[in-house]
């Protein structure tokens, strides 16, 4: 809306938005791929009517509530997903597959509106440990555009992970 003689008002972030990414799993199996939104917002979001219409097919069914700051999942097999992570209510199964070299995720309302969109790769700005070494695709902050790359941060997987210790002994020498 035109604001003549006033200053514009800052355009607002959909309270909803693409929050992870596990697009090429380190088993390399496409059952193990999941999205995560998140809301942002500072209300309880119904989902119903919102679905991803851009690199893989998913609908919400209605009623589907999301509480401000809460998350939820949708996986290619979500049966899998909840064993695997310990998590309830992963929805899905989603059609299709996330691209392993990147593509266009898009998340749209009733009438096919964008509501979030993320533009993934495996190369440039994108953090390269997402792209099958086990992590996955993390929005870093829930305010970020996340569209771009440095705004991706690869998930941790500390319960995957093992330390491992190295001494080395020997002598300093001077140059």
């Amino acid at each position: 809306t035109p604001t003549p003689g006033s200053e514009n008002a800052a355009p607002s972030s959909p309270p909803v938005a693409i929050s992870e990414i596990h697009y090429h799993p380190y088993s390399e199996d496409d059952a193990d791929e999941l999205v995560e939104i998140a809301n942002r917002g500072t209300e309880s979001v119904d989902l119903a009517g919102l679905g991803f219409t851009a690199g893989i097919r998913y609908a919400f069914p209605s009623p589907t509530l999301l509480e401000p700051g809460r998350y939820l999942v949708v996986a290619k097999d979500p049966v899998r997903i909840e064993a695997a992570y310990g998590i309830a209510g992963v929805h899905g199964p989603f059609e299709g597959v996330l691209a392993d070299g990147g593509e266009r995720l898009l998340l749209s309302d009733a009438l096919g509106r964008p509501v979030d969109e993320v533009r993934y790769r495996d190369d440039g700005s994108w953090p390269a440990w997402a792209d099958g070494d086990g992590p996955s695709l993390e929005l870093v902050d829930l305010r970020a555009e996340s569209s771009v790359g440095s705004a991706g941060l690869e998930s941790e997987h500390e319960a995957r992970s093992e330390w491992a210790s190295y001494e080395y002994s020997g002598r300093q020498v001077s140059s």
